[in-house]
Formats: structure tokens, sequence, C-alpha cells
């Protein structure tokens, strides 16, 4: 949960709220951006260009890199290759990175790249945003766009009405309470909380409460319980498909992780804590679940310590 995806989250993020993101990161292309188009993501050939033995360039799960095809309002041929970088405390040296990936997608399409690191970590032994060499009178400096979440202003990020700047404030508060587990807590439930206020389309506010907690990824069982309660009790009847949709989240994510635990643990404790406090039904669920999965009762109930009438209850279900 502490090392998840970063790439498909921030992909999907961007995605998503191109526009926004845009507007944030990049406002003298959004201003020229022909939005009623979607970006076109160019994974495959970007991949393809960083096939490397360089070690010093290989992708780590701390960052992603994305190469997109942006159209322009002038129309015609008038796109734009949008080089992005998300880089964590890892990575090797960035803005040699950036300079020599820019060289590749230069060679490779010739046509010069729009580049931008988003930061999600302080980096204070580099020198952000340029890269400069110089050899015997010949030289060379390379300036991209950084967009350093450390540096934003949080106050200015929550009284956005920019929902990709809620989703920054969520990426800078994931690296002050790593390993912290009340504090994610408190982050995740005022964050929450105001997302409700935005009034933001329901189909936003659902992907974006999904970002939040999948970045500020609460490991507590418990403390899932409790997020998933305080949703129920804040939610209105209109807000009720977005909190269903993350309480199926945790409980897929409980129930696998419980699985794995009593595959590997061979099926010894798996799931040894009883709910507390209204988690009975989403105990159900997931014995309804290891059923479905063809586990037998008896290991259901040593994995769930439900009762045998629940147990008789899900098998008759």
């Amino acid at each position: 949960m502490e090392h998840f995806d970063y790439d498909g989250f921030w992909k999907d993020l961007i995605e998503r709220f191109f526009g926004p993101f845009l507007s944030r990161a990049l406002p003298e292309l959004y201003a020229d951006a022909d939005l009623s188009q979607d970006p076109r993501f160019l994974d495959k050939e970007f991949r393809d260009l960083l096939q490397t033995s360089d070690l010093e360039l290989h992708r780590s799960p701390r960052f992603a890199d994305y190469l997109l095809d942006v159209p322009l309002k002038s129309g015609g041929d008038a796109w734009v290759l949008l080089h992005i970088e998300v880089q964590g405390a890892g990575g090797g040296d960035l803005p040699f990175r950036m300079a020599h990936y820019r060289s590749m997608i230069f060679d490779h399409y010739m046509r010069e790249p729009v580049a931008l690191a988003i930061l999600t970590s302080p980096r204070p032994n580099e020198r952000m945003g340029v890269y400069e060499s110089s050899l015997y009178g010949t030289s060379i400096r390379y300036c991209y766009n950084c967009l350093d979440t450390s540096a934003l202003n949080e106050e200015e990020l929550l009284d956005s009405d920019n929902p990709f700047d809620l989703a920054l404030c969520a990426a800078k508060r994931a690296v002050l309470c790593r390993g912290k587990e009340r504090q994610k807590y408190r982050y995740l439930r005022e964050l929450t909380h105001l997302l409700f206020r935005k009034g933001w389309p329901l189909g936003d506010r659902r992907d974006l409460l999904l970002f939040l907690a999948r970045i500020i990824a609460l490991n507590d069982e418990t403390l899932r319980c409790e997020f998933t309660m305080m949703l129920r009790e804040m939610g209105g009847e209109d807000e009720m498909p977005v909190v269903t949709f993350i309480e199926k989240y945790y409980r897929d994510l409980y129930l696998d992780e419980g699985m794995k635990k009593g595959l590997e643990e061979g099926m010894e404790r798996g799931l040894e804590k009883g709910l507390e406090r209204g988690r009975h039904e989403a105990m159900l669920e997931a014995a309804r679940k290891m059923r479905e999965h063809g586990m037998s009762i008896q290991d259901i109930q040593e994995l769930t310590n439900l009762s045998l009438e629940d147990l008789e209850s899900v098998a008759g279900n």
C-alpha cells in the first residue's frame, strides 16, 4: 500500500482531469490546447524509446513518464509533444534524464517536446528545471518545467476550484504522513470533507475520492473501517454511489490482502481479527467472496470467527 502503482495513479489522474491539469501545470499550453479533442498517450512508442542498458535511466516504482500528443486550437498539424515525468525521491539524476529523454524524443519525432517534471518528493541535491553541460567550449543548457508539490501553497490548493489541485494537495500530504496511520486518517478525512463540499459532478467526486484513498493509503484495517463509516454518515442520498464505490474498493482490497495472508501462512490465521464498530456486514461480504472462491465453511469460520449461523446464511445465499 505504501508503494502502490504510481505510474497508473498519475496517468489516470492526468487523463481524467487533463484540462484542469494543464491549467495548473502549464497555463500557456492550456490557453492554446484544443480541449475538445482528447490528447493521445504515446505509451508504446515512448516505452520503445526508453529501452536502454543504462541503469541510471531504468524506470523505478517511484516515478513514471509519459509522452502525449496534444492538439492545438490553431488546427492542422499543430500538435505539441508533451513529455511528463513524475518523480519521487529516487530515480537518479533527474535533470540529466530529462535532457536525455529530450534527445531521444527529438531524434525519433524530429519535434521538440514541451517537458514537465512533477516532483512528488523534495530533491534538495539537484537544481530543478535546468540541465547544463560544458566541455572545452561546447555547452548545453536545457530548461524544462517543474511542478514541485512540496513548494505548493496548501491553502491555495484547498481553496481552488480546480479538481487537480485537490489531488496535488493529497500527493503533498501523502509524503508528510508516510508510515503514520493516524495522521493519514486525519488528512484523508479532512480532504474528503472538503471534496464533498466542492459541488463537483458526481463522477469527478467519485474518481477523486478513489485517488485520495489510493495515494493516502490506509494500511490499518480498523482505520479503513472508520473511514468508510464516516463516509456513510456524511454522505446523503446523492453521495451514496460515491460512498459505495469506495466501500467496494476497500472491501476488495481487504479481501485480497486477507486471502494472500491466509495462503502465505497455510490458511492458519488469515482474517483473524473480528471486525469492530459496525464491521460485521463487511466480514459477511468477505465470507461470501471466500465462498465464491471455493473455500470451505470450516476454513471460512477459522478465518473470520463468524458464527455458524452467520455462515449458514452466507452458504444459503
